[in-house]
C-alpha cells in the first residue's frame, strides 16, 4: 500500500505531500490543477519516462519518494528475489531528475538500475493510465489477463511448459550449432576426401622443400663447373690440336736442334719444362673433370618433386608446414563431420521425444485455457453487467498453433476477447469496438477480476471514467469501491458519484502567488466534501449542498454494503482454494486438442477436435 508520496520541483508542484489511505482514495479538482500531474509523478518514481521538461522552470533538480507499506509473504519474496530487503515492513523509493539529464533511482539506500526499478515497482503498483485501455487490443496483454484469472489452475502447468520449453530450444540450438546440412556436409565430405587423397599421394615429409632446392642448387653449381673443367680439358688434351699436343711437337723439334749449339739446348730445356707442368694441369683438370657426379636424370626428377610441392604449397600453403597442416586438418575435419552427424542424430531423437512432452504439455495448457476461459468469460459478462452493460455477449478464443516456430515458454496460444455490446449484434474483437465507453468499463472488469487473483497492494486509475455518464458512473463508482475492499485504490475522478464513494477525498488547487503557479492538495473532511461534490454537480447553493450530503449518506451505506458482500465472496473463496484444482491431474493422460490453427471460443461447443487433424498438425512440426 503506498502510505506518501512526496514530490519536489515537478512542473507545478514546488513541494507536496500526499498522505494516502487504505481502500478507494480519489483525486478531484478543477480541469489544470494538477491532478495529472500527481500520478505522472508517481509514475515516475515507479520507472516511468523521465523528461526535462518536467523539471519545475528554475529548478535544478526534480525528486519524487513514495513510502510503501508491503502486505503479505508474497511481496516480500518476490522482492527477494530482485535483491531487495524489507525488513521493518516498508519500502521507499526515491526518483531523482536532473536538469543535467542526470538520472538516480534508489529503493532504500540502494541505488538500482531502471529497470531493477520497474521490476519492484510491478510488485507494488499497477496503474492504468488515461489510455490503456488500448492495450486491451492486445493478444499478448488478453493472453495475461486470461492466465492471471486462471493462475492457480495454471501455474503448475506453465512452470512445466516454461522448463520442458527450455529444454526444447537448447537442444534445437545444440543442433543448430553442430550446423548438419547434410546437402553441404556431402559437397564437403567429397570435396576434403579429394584434397586427403592428393596430399596423401605427395607422401610430404616436414622440410623437403628445402632440401631439394639446397640439392638442385648444388646440382646447377656442379653443372657449370662440369662444362668449364671438360672445355679446360679438351684444350689441353683434346683430340685435334690440344695444347699437350702442340707443345710436344715443339719440344720434340727443339730436342732436335739441342745439338746445334747451347742456346738451342737451352730453349729445349724450357720447353720441356713447360710441358711437364702442362702435363700436371692437364692431368689435374682430369682429375677433377672426372671426380664431378652430375645426374640430368636425378636433377630432372628433383625438378618435378619441387615443382609438385609447390603447387601443393599454392593451394594450401604458403609453407609446406601449411600443407601438411592442412593435411593433418582434413582427417581431423572429417572426424568432426562424422562426429557431428552421429552427435545430430543422438539430438535428432533427444528433439523428438522432448518435442512429444513439449506438445503434450502444451495441449494441456491449451484445453485448461479453454476450461478457465469459460468461467472468465462468464465472471467478466457478470462484472459487465454490474457496469450497465446487461446485454453483453462475451467470449474468450484460445487458438493454438501447431508450429515449431509458435512455441514459447508461455505455450503455443494465442487468446482474443470477443464482445458485443448490444443484443443482435456480432461478436467482434475488441479492437474494432468503438465506443471509449465501452472499452473503459471492459478494463475496470478485466482489473476488478485482477484485484481477486493478484497480490499488488496499490492499483492507480487516471481518470477511467472518460466517457460516461449517468447510472454508469454509480455502477464504476460502485465497482472502483468493491476492488478497494481488497486493495488501495487512487483515482483521478470528474464524477460526483465515483467521488463519494471514495474512503478519502483530496481536493487538487492551484494557487498564484509571488507570479509563480503552485498546486496543492489537501485531504477533505466531511463538510468539505459536500462542497466540493456540489461543486463536480455544478453547484453550490442549498439545494446542490443538500444532495451531496445525500449522496455522500448513501454512498457511505453502499460501501458498507460492498464490504459486507467482499467478505462473503472472500470466505467463500477460501473454502474453493481448499478444492484441489483439475490441472493437478497427472498429465501424462491423453489430452484432447483441437485442430492446429483453428481458434476455439469459450463455449462447450468450442473444445472438440478431431484426432485426425491433430495428428496431420503434429507432423507439420
Amino acid at each position: 500500500m503506498l502510505i506518501t508520496l512526496d514530490i519536489r520541483n515537478i512542473a507545478l508542484i514546488d513541494r507536496l505531500t500526499l498522505e494516502l489511505a487504505p481502500g478507494l482514495n480519489v483525486l478531484t479538482g478543477e480541469t489544470g490543477a494538477g491532478k495529472t500531474i500527481i500520478i505522472d509523478s508517481l509514475d515516475l518514481a515507479l520507472g516511468g519516462r523521465a523528461d526535462r521538461e518536467l523539471i519545475r522552470t528554475g529548478a535544478e533538480q526534480a525528486e519524487v519518494q513514495a513510502l510503501f507499506a508491503l502486505e503479505g509473504e508474497g511481496i516480500y519474496a518476490q522482492l527477494a528475489e530482485l535483491g531487495v530487503s524489507a525488513e521493518d515492513g516498508q519500502l521507499l523509493i526515491t526518483r531523482q531528475l536532473s536538469a543535467s539529464g542526470r538520472n538516480v533511482c534508489r529503493v532504500g539506500e540502494r541505488m538500482v538500475s531502471l529497470a531493477q526499478l520497474r521490476q519492484i515497482a510491478a510488485c507494488l503498483v499497477e496503474m492504468h493510465g488515461q489510455h490503456e485501455h488500448q492495450a486491451l487490443t492486445d493478444p499478448h496483454q488478453q493472453l495475461r489477463y486470461l492466465d492471471a484469472f486462471a493462475r492457480r489452475e495454471l501455474s503448475q502447468l506453465k512452470a512445466d511448459v516454461a522448463r520442458q520449453y527450455a529444454v526444447w530450444r537448447e537442444l534445437r540450438s545444440r543442433m543448430r550449432a553442430l550446423n548438419v546440412d547434410e546437402r553441404e556436409s556431402a559437397r564437403r565430405v567429397e570435396l576434403l576426401r579429394f584434397e586427403q587423397k592428393e596430399l596423401d599421394a605427395l607422401k610430404l615429409k616436414p622440410g623437403e622443400d628445402e632440401r631439394i632446392q639446397a640439392r638442385l642448387d648444388e646440382m646447377r653449381d656442379c653443372e657449370k663447373t662440369s662444362e668449364g673443367l671438360s672445355e679446360a680439358n679438351a684444350a689441353l688434351d683434346g683430340d685435334n690440336a690440344s695444347a699437350l699436343d702442340q707443345l710436344r711437337r715443339a719440344a720434340a723439334a727443339l730436342e732436335r736442334l739441342s745439338d746445334s749449339g747451347e742456346n738451342y739446348a737451352r730453349l729445349s730445356a724450357r720447353v720441356n719444362d713447360m710441358l711437364y707442368q702442362l702435363e700436371d694441369v692437364a692431368f689435374e683438370v682430369h682429375a677433377l673433370r672426372s671426380a664431378q657426379e652430375f645426374d640430368p636424370q636425378l636433377m630432372e626428377r628433383l625438378e618435378s618433386r619441387l615443382s609438385a610441392l609447390n603447387s601443393a604449397k599454392a593451394r594450401y600453403g604458403p609453407t609446406l608446414g601449411d600443407v601438411i597442416a592442412r593435411h593433418e586438418g582434413i582427417a581431423e575435419e572429417l572426424e568432426q563431420i562424422a562426429d557431428a552427424k552421429r552427435q545430430f542424430k543422438v539430438y535428432a531423437e533427444q528433439l523428438k521425444r522432448e518435442q512429444s512432452a513439449l506438445i503434450r504439455l502444451c495441449e494441456a495448457l491449451t484445453q485448461a485455457r479453454r476450461d478457465a476461459a469459460l468461467r472468465f468469460a462468464q465472471r467478466l459478462r457478470e462484472h459487465l453487467s454490474d457496469l450497465g452493460m446487461a446485454r453483453v455477449e462475451f467470449t474468450v478464443n484460445v487458438t493454438e498453433h501447431r508450429q515449431a516456430s509458435a512455441l514459447s515458454p508461455l505455450g503455443w496460444d494465442t487468446v482474443e476477447f470477443l464482445m458485443s455490446a448490444n443484443a443482435g449484434e456480432a461478436l467482434r474483437p475488441l479492437s474494432r469496438i468503438a465506443s471509449g465507453g465501452e472499452l473503459s468499463r471492459t478494463m475496470l472488469a478485466l482489473k476488478a477480476i485482477a484485484a481477486d487473483a493478484d497480490s499488488i497492494g496499490t492499483m492507480i486509475f487516471d481518470e477511467i471514467d472518460t466517457g460516461i455518464s449517468g447510472r454508469i458512473t454509480q455502477a464504476v463508482g460502485e465497482k472502483m469501491a468493491r476492488i478497494a475492499c481488497a486493495r488501495q485504490v487512487l483515482a483521478i475522478t470528474h464524477q460526483a458519484p465515483i467521488a463519494a464513494l471514495a474512503d478519502a477525498q483530496y481536493l487538487v488547487e492551484k494557487h498564484e502567488q509571488g507570479g509563480r503557479v503552485f498546486t496543492r492538495v489537501r485531504r477533505l473532511d466531511d463538510e468539505q466534501r459536500v462542497a466540493e461534490l456540489a461543486r463536480i454537480m455544478g453547484g453550490d447553493d442549498a439545494a446542490s449542498l443538500n444532495h451531496a450530503r445525500s449522496m455522500l449518506a448513501t454512498a457511505r451505506q453502499r460501501r458498507s454494503e460492498l464490504a459486507q458482500r467482499h467478505a462473503a465472496d472472500a470466505s467463500a473463496a477460501v473454502e474453493a482454494a481448499a478444492t484441489p484444482p483439475a490441472s493437478d491431474v497427472a498429465l501424462a493422460a491423453e489430452v484432447p486438442a483441437p485442430c492446429a490453427e483453428t481458434p476455439c471460443a469459450a463455449t462447450p461447443q468450442g473444445t472438440a477436435a478431431s484426432q485426425a487433424a491433430r495428428t496431420a498438425a503434429d507432423a507439420q512440426m
